[in-house]
């Protein structure tokens, strides 16, 4: 799992998930990268602390939430409208 397509799942998710009005709350697992997760290299961040793009994803739809903006269309960057191609 390479974090750029972390960071793409994870939004995709998050639109999801964000659409769903019986949700109250979306969590995720692993804050750091350790050898004990259940999904390798699936935390949010490295085990030298360091954020991955899926971190600042987080904070972005969080920012838009907060702002008022809590639109579930948005696109991961990269990607395009009816395209499974990277741009």
């Amino acid at each position: 799992l390479s974090p750029l397509v972390q960071s793409h799942w994870l939004e995709a998710f998050y639109n999801i998930a964000l659409s769903k009005p019986f949700l109250d709350s979306v969590t995720w697992l692993d804050l750091l990268d350790h050898d004990q997760s259940e999904l390798p290299h699936g935390a949010l961040a490295t085990e030298a602390m360091k954020a991955k793009g899926a971190f600042h994803r987080i904070v972005g739809i969080r920012k838009n939430i907060h702002a008022g903006n809590a639109s579930t269309n948005i696109r991961p960057l990269g990607f395009s409208a009816g395209s499974n191609t990277h741009a």
